[in-house]
């Protein structure tokens, strides 16, 4: 993670004395950056804030921007829409957390007003971080279920990217949705998690991340859409990564 420059390096005294101090995480008002890597779906620890005062400070942050992929900001373990307020005891401290929606690089913007004893603080300062899915997730099969009612990316992990194969409007061919990190071992939908059509048909494939096969629905044949009045269908094995290729209409 990277922080604009410096950190709170100067704060103002009793009588607009400006008082120099050190930077970053050794500063009246400390921040310490932990890691800049966010798995996406986990709420993840990415910067300390520490009272270096004498005295109790009283702290707002303010989040003056934030990118879309960033899901929840969160700082002492409250996460309200727009600002935080706290206090904080000589040399206690309070982590700056983050959850990200989807893989990708990612930028917040806080900003630090403060009172103590005869001093005060405000600044402003810039987060950047990568939003990455989690390296270890192995998917072991997809469970398709009837109809409309969405598919299971089954596996160890908490997210991966994947993209689906769905009929498309009026039943002549499927097509395929964009990738999107998603939960694993979760019910998920067309419309809700792959950014496809509210109206859009049942899911007959799922491609996913890292790998170069697609999971097809068992009952998909000749490009046709599978009898949605069964129950779940599960598939461990994959097929060859061009198999919808004759039945895409986009």
């Amino acid at each position: 993670m990277s922080i604009g420059t410096g950190a709170f390096s100067s704060v103002e005294a009793e009588r607009g004395v400006e008082v120099n101090v050190v930077d970053d995480k050794n500063a009246y008002l400390g921040l310490d950056v932990e890691d800049e890597a966010v798995t996406v779906g986990k709420l993840t620890d990415v910067a300390t804030i520490t009272n270096s005062f004498a005295d109790r400070l009283s702290l707002d942050i303010t989040i003056e921007q934030r990118d879309a992929v960033i899901d929840e900001i969160a700082v002492g373990g409250e996460a309200p829409d727009n600002g935080f307020s706290l206090g904080l005891g000589p040399g206690k401290d309070a982590v700056i957390a983050v959850t990200c929606s989807q893989t990708g690089a990612a930028s917040f913007k806080l900003r630090f007003e403060g009172q103590t004893n005869g001093a005060s603080v405000d600044k402003v300062r810039s987060f950047e971080i990568d939003c990455e899915s989690e390296t270890d997730s192995v998917v072991s099969g997809v469970t398709f279920k009837p109809g409309n009612s969405g598919i299971v990316i089954n596996g160890n992990g908490a997210t991966t990217d994947a993209s689906v194969y769905y009929e498309s409007k009026g039943g002549s061919g499927v097509e395929q949705s964009k990738t999107c990190n998603v939960p694993m071992e979760e019910t998920l939908k067309l419309n809700q998690n792959f950014d496809g059509p509210s109206n859009g048909g049942e899911i007959v494939g799922v491609a996913v991340g890292g790998s170069d096969g697609v999971f097809v629905h068992q009952d998909f044949d000749d490009c046709e859409v599978p009898n949605s009045s069964g129950g779940d269908v599960e598939v461990t094995e994959e097929a060859a990564s061009g198999f919808f290729d004759q039945c895409l209409v986009n």
